[in-house]
């Protein structure tokens, strides 16, 4: 099934029948950040009732425990790092729009000229500004997403525990601050976090993003942008545009779990 859609002052077209999901699924096998329990499905026990009609309910009912942050896929909106501590809903604006998915292969810490907020070890990967502007060319982030695979893209990242391989890539300050500068509303990292698990706190390429740190130059609206972490592009998924859906769970917190799905997109030119 394809659409027209005009976005952005553009026309499109969407082929809805090849969607594809980037969410990891929160269960058993999820991927594990920061924290070292794993999410726990249990079933319902209360007044007799056992949730389980293996014994002898009429029903099965579960119960979920999990952080949203360390299990999966999830989109956080700058209520993550306010003092208010903003629900994702409240703050961003989930209509789907125009994105694009680029792979990058990252640098280590000492072959590279631009930093981090703090210090990295020598062989730690980074995403640097010369990769994203070599990746994007003469793009000027039109699209108001921005969808980043890193390199090498195995589907092990749908069940790591990033506790023991602590060494997900980075973005360097000149990377997020160039992406912050942009129109861009949507984010979209592989990674489990825009930030070092390890940085005392500091958080500052979130900051960046949503507009808090004043040596950048940001759009007004920086503080409504979404940020989505731990998604999975498997290799199947060309590098491209695409029409991007968050689906947003309806949680409410400062991050819900998401399950982006993103479909072919196409311009359509004036004179066609």
């Amino acid at each position: 099934m394809k659409a027209e859609i005009n976005a952005n002052s553009q026309k499109y077209q969407i082929d809805f029948s090849q969607g594809k999901s980037l969410g990891i699924p929160i269960g058993v096998t999820s991927p594990l950040f920061f924290i070292q329990q794993p999410p726990t499905i249990s079933k319902l026990s209360v007044d007799g009732f056992s949730g389980s009609v293996a014994t002898g309910a009429g029903c099965n009912v579960e119960q979920v425990c999990f952080t949203p942050h360390c299990h999966g896929t999830h989109t956080e909106g700058s209520g993550h790092i306010s003092q208010a501590a903003e629900t994702v809903h409240s703050l961003i604006d989930q209509t789907p729009c125009p994105a694009r998915l680029i792979s990058l292969q990252p640098e280590l810490a000492a072959d590279c000229a631009e930093n981090y907020a703090c210090e990295l070890p020598t062989d730690y990967p980074l995403i640097t500004l010369d990769l994203l502007q070599a990746q994007l060319q003469d793009s000027q982030l039109t699209e108001s997403g921005l969808i980043i695979r890193s390199l090498p893209n195995p589907v092990e990242k749908s069940s790591r525990n990033y506790n023991q391989q602590p060494y997900y890539p980075l973005l360097t300050t000149a990377a997020i601050s160039w992406l912050a500068s942009s129109g861009l509303r949507h984010l979209l990292l592989d990674m489990p976090s825009l930030d070092y698990a390890n940085d005392a706190g500091i958080l500052r390429n979130h900051h960046i993003w949503w507009g808090l740190e004043e040596t950048v130059d940001t759009p007004d609206f920086a503080s409504s942008r979404s940020l989505t972490e731990m998604i999975f592009a498997d290799d199947t998924i060309a590098d491209g545009y695409y029409w991007l859906e968050l689906n947003l769970s309806s949680l409410e917190s400062d991050a819900s779990p998401s399950n982006p799905k993103i479909y072919p997109l196409q311009r359509v030119l004036a004179h066609e």
